[in-house]
């Protein structure tokens, strides 16, 4: 603001702030609006970098609140003729008693850390590959020709496809392990290893379901199109 303050030619300080926005861009000049959609982009794009390399997590508010309050208090900055450094505040006043509220509220009403969140959906990823073993048995008990042979056959098939589905939440929680502020008995990167175990688990009980479909007396055994054949070399 204060090197736009400088290229401006019209300076009066005595203008109000509302009038000057309301004025239909009459304090607008070319060299500030310059100035300050340079330090717009290169601001900008120093935030959105720092939002791609931390992924999700408290980088995420921190990047989007500094977006909103760099475009917003430039984006004024053109419309007055002085620098008004008071609307960065009045932004981040508002915003800020916002997230107080939410952080108290997560503190007392919802507490939660990573690591519980993490452990949470790691359950949802146990639990039908437990499902799934107690179904093999079942197959196991079963001839092929049985009429439940293919029901069972494909809820299994159902039951790890929904163990390969929870690995998605598991595996957003687990980058935000390594921030979690936690005092326990096990660190948050511990959980990096079941993590590794589960996602091994749930790929060799997806394999384990194709034998079963193998097995399957109703499946076609060589599903192929057949090879164009030339009529010529049919003939007697």
């Amino acid at each position: 603001m204060r090197l736009a303050h400088l290229a401006r030619r019209n300076r009066d300080e005595s203008v109000n702030i509302f009038e000057a926005i309301a004025s239909g861009g009459r304090y607008i000049e070319a060299a500030p609006t310059v100035v300050l959609g340079v330090f717009m982009f290169v601001g900008t794009v120093v935030l959105l970098y720092i939002r791609a390399r931390k992924g999700p997590g408290p980088y995420l508010f921190a990047c989007i609140l500094s977006c909103i309050c760099l475009t917003i208090s430039l984006t004024t900055s053109a419309l007055v003729p002085f620098p008004y450094y008071q609307i960065g505040q009045a932004i981040l006043i508002p915003l800020g008693f916002h997230s107080v509220i939410a952080v108290l509220a997560a503190m007392l009403l919802f507490p939660q850390t990573v690591s519980a969140q993490f452990t949470a959906r790691l359950q949802d990823v146990f639990g039908p590959l437990v499902k799934s073993i107690d179904l093999h048995r079942e197959l196991l008990k079963m001839p092929s020709t049985s009429p439940d042979f293919v029901k069972t056959s494909e809820s299994l098939s159902e039951v790890v496809k929904g163990a390969e589905a929870a690995l998605t939440p598991v595996a957003i929680a687990g980058r935000l392990l390594q921030s979690d502020l936690i005092y326990n008995r096990f660190q948050p990167t511990d959980y990096k290893s079941i993590h590794n175990l589960a996602r091994r688990m749930a790929v060799r009980a997806n394999g384990m379901t194709i034998y079963w479909t193998l097995i399957d007396p109703l499946r076609e055994r060589f599903p192929v199109t057949p090879a164009p054949q030339d009529l010529a070399l049919l003939a007697p």
